[in-house]
């Protein structure tokens, strides 16, 4: 009621002053704060052409519909503010551009003003082009950008949760153990639930093998953050090794559900079904992982030992041979191999073709590859 009364108060005083701009924005700032975008976009349209054309509301209603999710609308106004030398219209479109994952346009957006105006005229675009990098892969250029806003902001970056959760998950994928540690918990000392954090601590927990406290930490983010297909991912492999299968395979259900699109999270699902003995299930999830990436020699290797479980050998040679092109290291493929060599009565050379890999963390992140063949042995 309040807020309706205050839209009412509003409007009245634009009734008498429909010109006046800080108005207009204030009007535009309220219906966005009820999610009211039906009234939203009824009272944009009916402004005076000089009024609504005038950068500051073209940005404030833009930004009032990115919020109310309307992103792909909200790019569209951002794309009429002028062309000058300000960041706001290549950050805002950037930012529409990143919530809808069009990465590497985003990029383009951001390197283009960059290299027009010679710097980066902030440290929010400093961000938000650091989290593009991350989401394209390119990690090392992704963590400079991150880097160096820390430094420009000084100690106030110990207190900026979002560059912190950043940094945080940028050291864990490129296995720099300690400085993501150290980010994690500096985040979450001042924001105790937050999801970079939370993800980034549990993280480090799988991948040391302190798998309670990995399980416990991605439990908690689980709660918080039920919609986090990377936090179901990390839980499911610490209760995977844990020894757990089948809460393991709740949670990556939930994983894969929430991110079809992660390879790894569809090869810890695979893992799970091969472990349970269910191999067309498993031979789904693999294929799932090989539409993603068809290079990937994994997803081969693992469809060639389905093939052999099921004693379809010769079609789990032909795939093991393309898993070994693709990746002559794959663990999937080497441990394949030593499976040939026990069926044709070779246990020897199979147990010395394997025992170095076993204590190596694996493609799956945190679980090793003793984990991997212990559960199916069970």
């Amino acid at each position: 009621m309040e807020s309706a009364s205050k839209i009412e108060r509003l409007l009245q005083f634009w009734n008498q002053d429909p010109t006046n701009a800080n108005l207009c924005i204030d009007i535009i700032t309220e219906y966005g704060k009820q999610k009211n975008i039906e009234q939203l976009t009824q009272f944009y349209h009916g402004l005076s052409e000089a009024v609504s054309q005038q950068p500051l509301i073209i940005w404030q209603y833009g930004r009032a519909l990115v919020e109310l999710g309307n992103i792909g609308d909200g790019a569209n106004e951002f794309a009429k503010l002028p062309d000058d030398q300000s960041e706001t219209k290549p950050y805002s479109i950037a930012l529409c551009l990143f919530l809808q994952n069009q990465f590497a346009d985003a990029d383009r957006v951001i390197s283009d003003y960059v290299e027009n105006i010679g710097q980066y005229s902030s440290a929010q675009l400093l961000l938000l082009h650091s989290k593009v990098k991350y989401h394209l892969g390119d990690l090392q250029n992704a963590l400079a950008l991150a880097e160096q806003i820390r430094h420009q902001l000084g100690d106030s970056a110990n207190q900026n949760t979002e560059l912190l959760g950043l940094l945080a998950m940028l050291n864990f994928d490129l296995l720099q153990i300690s400085d993501s540690e150290k980010y994690a918990k500096l985040l979450l000392s001042i924001a105790p639930k937050h999801h970079d954090g939370l993800l980034a601590l549990a993280s480090i927990y799988t991948y040391n093998q302190t798998l309670k406290q990995a399980a416990d930490t991605a439990s908690i983010g689980v709660s918080e953050f039920a919609n986090s297909g990377r936090m179901w991912s990390v839980l499911a492999q610490a209760l995977f090794a844990l020894g757990d299968r089948d809460s393991a395979y709740n949670c990556v259900i939930n994983a894969t559900k929430l991110m079809p699109n992660h390879i790894g999270t569809w090869h810890v699902r695979a893992w799970c079904e091969l472990v349970a003995n269910d191999y067309a299930q498993a031979k789904a999830s693999f294929s799932a992982s090989l539409e993603l990436n068809r290079n990937f020699g994994e997803s081969h290797a693992g469809l060639a030992l389905v093939a052999f479980y099921e004693q379809q050998f010769e079609e789990a040679k032909r795939l093991l041979t393309i898993a070994q092109r693709l990746d002559p290291n794959s663990f999937t493929a080497k441990y394949l191999e030593s499976l040939f060599l026990t069926h044709q009565g070779k246990p020897d050379a199979s147990k010395q073709l394997i025992e170095n890999l076993l204590d190596q963390p694996s493609h799956l992140s945190g679980l090793s590859y003793k984990q991997l063949i212990d559960a199916l042995k069970r």
